[in-house]
């Protein structure tokens, strides 16, 4: 995750870019629609700083953000 840019918006933007940019490169598209859980967790493992991906993590661990674990668009 690229920290140099300094609003969450931005940062989360170039991360989701990023991601799309290396699926495309591996010809990896169908994940994303066969295997969200799994996109999802890459996506979490790459926020920086640690603090910030441990209350993401904490928050995704609610039963209210069970949705959001296992679809893309909404994390």
């Amino acid at each position: 995750m690229d920290t140099g840019l300094q609003d969450a918006e931005s940062r989360l933007s170039r991360l989701m870019a990023d991601f799309y940019e290396i699926v495309d490169r591996l010809n990896m598209e169908d994940m994303v629609q066969a295997e969200p859980k799994k996109v999802v967790g890459y996506l979490v493992e790459a926020l920086r700083p640690p603090a910030f991906k441990a209350s993401v993590k904490d928050q995704l661990g609610r039963q209210s953000h069970k949705t959001t674990k296992s679809n893309i668009k909404l994390f």
